[in-house]
């Protein structure tokens, strides 16, 4: 791969755009998109390699100017690496190339699993760069599954690669930065960690792009990474892979961190009075930090939780603070970004508390809590997804009440599941934008500005009572922190929300504070760089915040500045939101024409809400003032594909649960029903429902990894990837939510099920949940049959069109239905649904026959299996399996197939999709059963519950019928 291209122009730079394939293996779209982008990123090192050379020749001939220097060109080619090289394996459908995830998965991933033993596969640990970089920062440890890949890779790499990657481990600079006691040394040094190391720097980025892929392939087939790593849809082998990586990258951190330096309160000043509060100029003073800001960027406030929260919750501990209680390594992670660090092992306990998650309590940590005692105060809280009125204080005397000590949190050894480390996760960064910054003679910042209001709302708390509750972050910055008092950044470049290289003109909307990071837009353009145009919303003219800056720009020519007041305009002038202005006559068709005609740049800042309304004047303004024939919606989505227009959502946080103005409960038998087309693409996040349909088009991930996870409550995944813990991407799902699950009253009833040799007590509350669980399974696997599907109506090479029937596809359409007979509808008809059964029987009709179903469904399907199910793994029916294999032999006719080859195929894949269809329906009959009777009904639809599934053995065996069918077809239509 690292051989395989060569220069479009010869003279231009090594990048996607101006290299090609020497000898493309199909010639898609997706191979030149990920072999081109893996190319540029190990072109991109080339700069990298140069500046730690003349680090390493600086630090031994200690010279600490020519090592900042050094540091600084580091800092340079690690961001071109995090934002520009690795951001050209775009799976965004219009981009352009398009690594489209399933055909990266079918025809480009494998050729990088090595056909040899022991030879290393083709992976991101392949990069001399990168293992080069990691010496050159101190990496020492390689404990982790990819560490010691890393180390085999090194190993065959050519001897003089070999000995260079070694070379930069030899004489760290970080050794000499350490003895040098210089402290801006220290902090520009720690800052090239965090954009290396950091969850949002080089291998966060890096790992949350590899999920999505990785997802996706393990879902439609893949058998294992190039890492070697592997497993089948039920193992959810894609998230070992994201733990391996989060492994590696939290292991560089512990080795190359070094305490860094804060950064102090400058000077705090009320420009404009918010919603919530006053608005507060924060001027932080980043003298000797080593931090280097540019406009977009945003700082990343590490917070510390109000000493009185702390001591509450040591009360409701019952501890002194001086306890040592041990780390886990993503805490020890964590702290690394704190100037006060900790002892790495472990913390005192009041220090732990400090900087640990106590307010509002999460649904993960209550869940957590409630494994370890079933308080049932606690169960209610999460039935009803009403925790974020509640803290962690809270939730610890509601454990003491059951008989649980919370002493033995602290107690406990790590690997004790109560230890307080593996329950309380660290408090996330909060994100500010900077809104302008100081220079000195150097260039380098000496002081940077933050906008920030004040984040408070109101939720019912522990004693029934309605508490306001306040942010931490905002808290500590406008209010708790002196005056010179210090605090933690990092710096925080967004790869979707930067100026443009060129003068372009930039288009800037914003509401509230929403405003900050186009005050540091214009304070950098304020020379003239191109034309400038910023739409501004706010209710009354006090609210507009800096007014001097924002003023005396609009008075200059080359800034535009429009306002929309929503309540009160000054001298009585028109009102209006952002909407109406954005559609207005005066703005609507020169916007479409700096969109359109100069390419200009636009830039949305604000809440979920705010980003939602511009989002949808700009589609009715394409709509009015485009071309003729122009589709608004696809215009939009190619623009933001090619990062013409970029967000930065925040929001000022409520409890999920509320309903929103036009919101409504939804049911789970809707949610599993809006996964397609016609019915829209639906998702739920704990307990929340997002209309995903457009967003499917502009996620940065692409649109598998959306259609993956729709129709379920697909919370683990959302966690897993650590979308949870980023304010930007949750601020981002207020643009797309519609409604909360209706959480149903199920208290009472209760029976026994006698399910695989043993005798269980049920709740109508956890039948209730098998159900969903099992709908949901369905619906996933159903979800990535059709990704895998997806396929076939796509050019896979160069040399055909859309639609053309090739020996490959041929090849993908045999292998897709094995795969289903053999493992997917294994799954859906495993352990699990004759479990369902079973449990219904017990609570619902104790008379009816607890294996009925599993017996049916065994001899209807024709599968032999133990224990009245299908089994772990299935079969293949030996008609279809005898007419796949004709077909897979005569696939090199294919070319020569007549329409017959394409009907086949197409009622091949109706019917596997068909099966797991008819599941998900007799599901969703059962769950709007319990949706209409909720705790009556078992005792008045019993029946109805039991024949939702009683239907499937005689369904499902006619599609086995016409799968056979189909299977012949196609074999005897390649036949000829």
């Amino acid at each position: 791969m690292l051989h395989n291209w060569a220069r479009i122009d010869p003279a231009g730079p090594i990048t996607v755009e101006n290299t090609r394939l020497l000898v493309p293996q199909t010639g898609s779209s997706t191979e030149a998109a990920f072999c081109l982008g893996f190319n540029e990123v190990s072109a991109a090192c080339t700069p990298l390699v140069q500046a730690m050379v003349r680090g390493q020749d600086a630090a031994a001939s200690k010279d600490v100017d020519a090592v900042v220097q050094s540091l600084l060109d580091v800092l340079d080619a690690v961001h071109h690496l995090t934002e520009t090289a690795l951001m050209k394996i775009d799976p965004v459908p219009l981009a352009s190339p398009h690594a489209d995830p399933v055909i990266w998965a079918k025809l480009v991933a494998p050729t990088g699993i090595p056909v040899v033993s022991n030879v290393p596969g083709v992976s991101g640990a392949a990069a001399a760069g990168i293992q080069a970089l990691d010496n050159f920062l101190g990496r020492v440890t390689h404990a982790s599954p990819l560490g010691q890949e890393a180390l085999h890779v090194a190993d065959n790499y050519a001897p003089n690669v070999r000995r260079f990657v070694a070379a930069m481990g030899q004489a760290p600079v970080r050794d000499f930065v350490l003895e040098s006691g210089d402290v801006g040394l220290r902090g520009l040094f720690q800052n090239v960690v965090d954009a290396y190391t950091g969850d949002r720097g080089y291998l966060g980025v890096h790992r949350r792009k590899v999920y999505g892929f990785i997802q996706t392939a393990f879902k439609v087939g893949r058998p294992s990474t190039a890492s070697g790593i592997s497993g089948q849809y039920r193992a959810r082998a894609w998230r070992h892979a994201h733990h391996a990586l989060e492994a590696a990258r939290v292991e560089r951190v512990l080795d190359m961190s070094m305490q860094p330096v804060p950064a102090r309160l400058a000077g705090r000043t009320v420009v404009a009075q918010g919603s919530t509060g006053p608005i507060n100029d924060i001027r932080l003073d980043l003298r000797g930090t080593g931090l280097i800001v540019r406009p977009g960027d945003r700082l990343a406030v590490h917070p510390k939780n109000d000493p009185e929260l702390v001591e509450w919750t040591l009360q409701a501990l019952g501890a002194t603070g001086e306890e040592r209680v041990p780390l886990t390594t993503s805490w020890q992670a964590s702290l690394a970004a704190r100037h006060d660090q900790l002892n790495r092992g472990d913390a005192n306990l009041r220090d732990f508390l400090t900087h640990a998650w106590l307010r509002p309590l999460t649904p993960e940590v209550a869940e957590q809590l409630v494994a370890l005692a079933p308080a049932p105060s606690l169960l209610a809280l999460l039935r009803e997804r009403r925790e974020e009125g509640w803290e962690v204080p809270d939730a610890l005397h509601e454990l003491r009440r059951t008989g649980f000590n919370p002493s033995r949190m602290w107690k406990a050894e790590l690997m004790d599941r109560e230890a307080i480390s593996r329950i309380l996760p660290p408090l996330p960064a909060r994100l500010y934008s900077v809104a302008g910054t100081e220079v000195d003679d150097d260039g380098l910042p000496t002081t940077a500005s933050l906008v920030i209001g004040h984040l408070s709302f109101e939720a019912e708390g522990a004693d029934g009572e309605v508490r306001r509750q306040r942010g931490t972050a905002s808290t500590m910055m406008t209010e708790r922190l002196d005056i010179g008092g210090e605090v933690d950044l990092t710096v925080v470049r967004p790869q979707r929300f930067t100026l443009p290289t060129d003068d372009r003109g930039v288009i800037m909307c914003a509401a509230g504070t929403g405003v900050a990071p186009f005050m540091g837009f214009l304070e950098h353009r304020e020379a003239g760089d191109g034309d400038n145009w910023l739409m501004l919303a706010v209710r009354t003219p006090e609210q507009v915040p800096d007014q001097e800056r924002l003023y005396r720009w609009r008075d200059t020519d080359h800034v535009r500045l429009d306002i929309a007041y929503s309540r009160e305009a000054p001298e009585g002038g028109p009102t209006g939101r952002i909407d109406r202005l954005i559609t207005s006559p005066e703005v609507g068709p020169e916007l479409v024409r700096w969109l359109l005609e100069t390419d200009a740049n636009l830039y949305v800042c604000g809440q979920g809400g705010f980003a939602s309304t511009v989002m949808t004047a700009v589609r009715e303004a394409l709509a009015a003032h485009g071309p003729e024939g122009l589709d608004p919606d696809v215009a939009m989505r190619q623009l933001v594909a090619d990062r013409q227009v970029m967000f930065d959502v925040f929001t000022t946080f409520t409890p999920a649960a509320d309903l929103r103005p036009g919101e409504r409960p939804l049911e789970v038998s809707e949610l599993i029903a809006h996964t397609g087309p016609d019915t829209g693409y639906w998702m739920a996040i704990n307990g929340v429902v997002h209309d995903m349909t457009e967003f499917r088009h502009l996620h940065p991930g692409g649109r598998h990894i959306v259609d993956d996870n729709c129709g379920v409550d697909c919370t683990t995944e959302f966690d897993e990837v650590r979308h949870h813990l980023d304010p930007e991407i949750v601020a981002m799902l207020e643009m797309y939510r519609i409604g909360v699950v209706r959480q149903l009253s199920l208290e009472g009833p209760w029976g026994i099920a006698i399910r695989e040799g043993r005798v269980d007590a049920i709740t109508l509350q956890q039948l209730y949940a098998a159900w969903v669980a099992e709908a949901y399974t369905v619906v996933e696997l159903r979800n990535s049959l059709r990704n895998e599907l997806s396929v076939i109506a796509l050019p896979l090479t160069d040399r055909e069109d859309v639609g053309d029937l090739t020996p490959l596809k041929v090849g993908i359409v045999v292998d897709t239905m094995q795969r289903f007979c053999v493992q997917l509808l294994a799954i859906a008809l495993g352990t699990e649904i004759a479990d369902l059964w079973a449990m219904t029987c017990g609570l619902a009709a104790p008379a009816a026959d607890a294996q009925e179903l599993g017996r049916r469904l065994q001899q209807g399907l024709g599968h032999t299996a133990g224990n009245g199910t299908l089994g772990q793994d299935g079969g293949l029916w030996p008609d279809v399996a005898e007419a796949l294999a004709a077909a897979h032999d005569a696939r090199d006719r294919a070319a020569d197939a007549g329409p017959d080859a394409h009907a086949a195929i197409a009622d091949a894949a109706a019917t596997i999709e068909g099966m797991l269809t008819d599941i998900v329906d007799a599901l969703g009959v059962g769950l709007q059963a319990f949706e209409r009777h909720e705790a009556a009904v078992a005792v008045v639809a019993g029946p109805d519950l039991l024949g939702a599934l009683a239907v499937l053995p005689d369904r499902l065996r006619a599609r086995r019928g016409e799968l056979a069918t189909a299977a012949r077809a196609l074999a005897t239509a390649l036949e000829g």
